[in-house]
């Protein structure tokens, strides 16, 4: 049986977003008043000791949602989300520590993801946000470990994106650093470099750069890629007959990038090998 994420009423999430945007115009404050001119003595230490507070106080406002359900087991995949901007902590990877990372079974593997904004502008903020491309999408290399598959779920944001957790699940625990010299997975949602056990047991890092395929269709046949049922209260996993419900036939298909209300896409990965120290 699924466990879900809890369900927040409107006055709670209400309670939240006033809570998280809070906090984010207050760092932005503090670090404005830190580059204009720095405080001394007391004032310092205040202002210091409340810019480290305010990134968990953001963390602790944020809602739970679910992104998804394990095909193997219908655990539910549950964790903070910030669905109101871009401008949230929750989108920008070096604001991000203080998020919670998703919590799920033993048979889920990494969380990737995409978002349409659906014809209306990013709410971005000053920090550059990394929103994957503008439908669901796989990655090969990943669907051809063994027993892995991919649950496309969605997430309504205001002002009327849609946002597309992609998450990876695998009966088989997937080869580590001592089999892969450099893992076995990839980078999630929103991140740029991938973290993984090397062959002596410490962790390293580095930089994925695996194609994304947008043609669901063959993945679909083969039981790779399954998706929940769209408009649903409570999650559900499709039986997966048909067409993906989620595709954009209209979409760009490129990585998106916000920050400052704007948006730019850039290149697609393309499988060359990437220095994390370039």
């Amino acid at each position: 049986m699924a466990v879900l994420a809890p369900i927040h009423t409107p006055e709670d999430l209400e309670s939240r977003r006033v809570t998280s945007r809070a906090a984010i115009r207050e760092y932005l404050e503090i670090k404005d008043r830190f580059a204009k001119s720095e405080p001394s003595g007391k004032e310092y230490d205040r202002l210091s000791a409340r810019l480290r507070q305010l990134p968990g106080i953001y963390a602790a406002a944020l809602p739970t949602f679910t992104f998804s359900l394990c095909p193997f087991c219908g655990e539910a995949l549950v964790g903070p989300f910030d669905p109101w901007g871009f401008d949230g902590f929750w989108w920008v990877e070096k604001h991000r520590g203080k998020v919670a990372p998703p919590t799920g079974c033993e048979h889920f593997r990494v969380l990737l993801g995409a978002v349409s904004l659906a014809g209306q502008p990013p709410i971005a903020g000053r920090f550059e946000a990394q929103l994957g491309p503008d439908t669901p999408y796989v990655i090969p290399r990943l669907l051809e470990l063994p027993t892995m598959a991919a649950v496309i779920h969605s997430i309504l944001m205001q002002p009327g994106y849609l946002a597309f957790p992609i998450a990876y699940f695998s009966r088989d625990t997937p080869p580590i650093g001592s089999l892969t010299p450099i893992g076995s997975l990839t980078q999630g949602w929103v991140e740029s470099s991938y973290s993984y056990p090397d062959a002596n047991g410490q962790y390293a890092w580095t930089v994925r750069n695996d194609p994304w395929d947008f043609d669901l269709k063959p993945w679909i046949a083969k039981g790779s890629v399954k998706w929940t049922i769209p408009n649903q209260p409570i999650a559900q996993l499709s039986a997966t007959s048909g067409d993906n419900p989620y595709h954009n036939p209209a979409a760009v298909c490129l990585p998106q990038f916000t920050s400052s209300n704007k948006l730019r896409t850039g290149a697609l990965p393309s499988n060359q090998e990437a220095s994390p120290f370039e």
